[in-house]
């Protein structure tokens, strides 16, 4: 049902059919946006788990590539360097993870993809810890706090999803 309604989205906005398969990477783009700020950090994490899951997806493919450079040069632009809208990423984001989490625990899914909950999680902390929150001076609390609360929250939220989907 989430691959239907991620499916129906991407053609409503005129994005590429084959985002599809990107559906575990909006996850991490959406904290890497929690703050309204890429920074490059950020970026370069971003990117590289990206290419991580597209090398994955084409070994699942026998060594096809399933995203061609021209979507993934344009999915990088779209969501990676520049912000989409925060409807947008919000909608992309919910179905992506509730898509991960339908495939929690097939066992012919590669495991340098995102398809993995624990993988997954773990790629949005690791996001969340690359650009530490602006330290306060004034509060004692804040030098001990890597991740910010904004992202925290989006974080926990994601956990709900993917738990609640499986």
């Amino acid at each position: 049902m989430a691959e239907a309604q991620l499916k129906a989205l991407l053609a409503q906005h005129d994005l590429p059919g084959s985002y599809i398969y990107l559906a575990p990477v909006l996850p991490i783009v959406a904290i890497m946006w929690a703050d309204h700020h890429n920074q490059l950090p950020e970026q370069q994490l971003v990117e590289s788990y990206l290419r991580r899951h597209c090398e994955g997806l084409n070994d699942m493919a026998g060594g096809m590539q399933v995203i061609s450079d021209r979507d993934l040069a344009l999915f990088q632009e779209q969501f990676v360097r520049n912000r989409p809208s925060t409807l947008l990423l919000e909608q992309v984001t919910e179905l992506g993870a509730r898509l991960v989490a339908s495939k929690t625990g097939r066992t012919d899914l590669d495991p340098d993809t995102l398809y993995d909950n624990g993988e997954l999680l773990h790629a949005c902390m690791e996001i969340a810890a690359a650009c530490p929150v602006q330290q306060n001076l004034n509060d004692p609390q804040s030098s001990r706090k890597r991740i910010a609360d904004y992202e925290q929250e989006l974080i926990e939220e994601m956990l709900g999803v993917l738990k609640s989907s499986v």
